[in-house]
Formats: structure tokens, C-alpha cells, sequence
């Protein structure tokens, strides 16, 4: 679960971009363990709900990589936008299988 980021308006805009996407990343990771396992598909969502947040701190930090870093923040940008649909594409299935079962069990038996 993400946590709240407090971020010190004194603190050089770069080095709060470098905590908050690490702290991201981390919570990202933090996810990883049991993500395919089929039979919590919620660990799929919470690991893509991850990928989310570390995009956009990554998106709204973009300015803080400069010269040759550039080329390595879109890598990575694109890295995690990958993720995120192999992970969608993952979830998708289990959401639709769900909500069968939910269908199936509101009809009669006939």
C-alpha cells in the first residue's frame, strides 16, 4: 500500500524527485512476491495500481533527468508502461472470469 509522501519545501526539487520515485519503485517491488498467483487476483491489481503511481512520479519529475539521463528516464518510463499493460493484460481475465461467476450464481440451476 502506498504511503503518503511528505516532501520538504526547502529540499532542492531534484533531490525530492529522487525520494519520491524511489520511494515508488520500492513500493512497486513490494508487490512482486505472489503476483501470479491465480488464486488472489488482487495482488495483479495492487502491483498495477505500483506501476501507476511510479509512472506519474516519473512523468511529473521528468524535468529533474538532464543531458544524457534523458535517454535513461524514457527507458525507464517506457519499462514501466510495459509492465503495466503485461500486468493489465494478466488482470483483465481474472476480472472477467469473476464477474461470470457472478452472473452464474444469480441463475437458476436449470
Amino acid at each position: 500500500m502506498a504511503e503518503d509522501i511528505e516532501l520538504d519545501p526547502n529540499e532542492p526539487f531534484g533531490v525530492a524527485a529522487a525520494g519520491v520515485v524511489r520511494r515508488r519503485a520500492d513500493e512497486l517491488f513490494a508487490e512482486q512476491e505472489g503476483v501470479l498467483d491465480t488464486d488472489d487476483i488482487e495482488r495483479v491489481h495492487d502491483m498495477r495500481v505500483a506501476t501507476r503511481r511510479l509512472r506519474a512520479a516519473l512523468e511529473i519529475f521528468a524535468d529533474c533527468w538532464v543531458g544524457g539521463m534523458k535517454s535513461e528516464h524514457k527507458a525507464v518510463l517506457k519499462e514501466v508502461k510495459a509492465l503495466a499493460d503485461a500486468l493489465g493484460e494478466r488482470r483483465d481475465p481474472d476480472v472477467q472470469v469473476e464477474e461470470l461467476e457472478k452472473v452464474a450464481a444469480g441463475m437458476p440451476a436449470a
